[in-house]
């Protein structure tokens, strides 16, 4: 697995809501990026689908969406980040782009894609330490046990932040918190039935996409039930 220190990572990382800002400033880029990036395999399916598809999501939210996922690919696979930038560049958001390559120079990437042939669009490795967001298993659904076993139970503490990746409003959660009388479990379980009336697409691939998005930080535990997941269906 490629280290979450590398310079393409740490760059997505710092410049996250600049990329996102930059979006939301010009909604009608996202849909249109989205699916040149699923066209790369760098984002899956289900998120092209959840960007493009969904409709009354604030833009920031739904760019926020977009490159959550794009980040946890590139956390796998560094050169994805490069594909990203050509991407932005191509739907004009040319300073954005320019700004991305010279802080990832400056980090210790490389200033521009490789012109010696390389593949920056190459799909990220399956492996033990990659989630394979098109696997069908992970297509589906979550029982509200395996969400209350494999996630509350074992990030207790973090239910605002994964609430906030699974499309809930703050307002929302706000109301959870004082409902619920501050319990996580029982803030969780709020969550999780909100999302699956929520527009969001209730499947794993969604959970995991959250889970591994630089908000919540728990890629180790997304690749965890992502195996567990897939086992169970082999």
């Amino acid at each position: 697995m490629a280290s979450k220190k590398s310079p393409e990572y740490r760059t997505l990382r710092e410049h996250f809501h600049d990329i996102c800002d930059a979006l939301s400033q010009v909604p009608n880029s996202i849909s249109p990026l989205a699916n040149d990036l699923c066209a790369a395999s760098i984002i899956s399916t289900t998120t092209r689908t959840a960007v493009t598809a969904i409709r009354g999501v604030a833009p920031y939210d739904l760019a926020s969406q977009l490159i959550s996922a794009v980040h946890v690919t590139v956390e796998y696979s560094p050169n994805k980040f490069y594909t990203l930038v050509e991407k932005l560049n191509v739907h004009g958001f040319n300073e954005l782009a320019q700004m991305l390559y010279e802080k990832c120079e400056a980090s210790g990437g490389r200033a521009a894609p490789s012109a010696s042939g390389e593949d920056v669009g190459e799909t990220p490795p399956t492996s033990n330490n990659t989630i394979d967001f098109n696997h069908p298993s992970l297509q589906t659904g979550p029982s509200f046990r395996d969400l209350s076993n494999l996630v509350a139970a074992r990030i207790p503490n973090k239910w605002r932040d994964l609430g906030l990746q699974l499309g809930l409003r703050v307002s929302e959660l706000d109301g959870i918190y004082d409902r619920r009388n501050r319990v996580p479990s029982h803030c969780y379980m709020d969550v999780f039935e909100l999302w699956e009336k929520g527009a969001m697409p209730y499947t794993w691939v969604t959970l995991l996409q959250g889970l591994s998005s630089p908000f919540v930080n728990e890629t180790g535990l997304a690749i965890e039930i992502s195996q567990e997941i897939i086992r169970r269906n082999n």
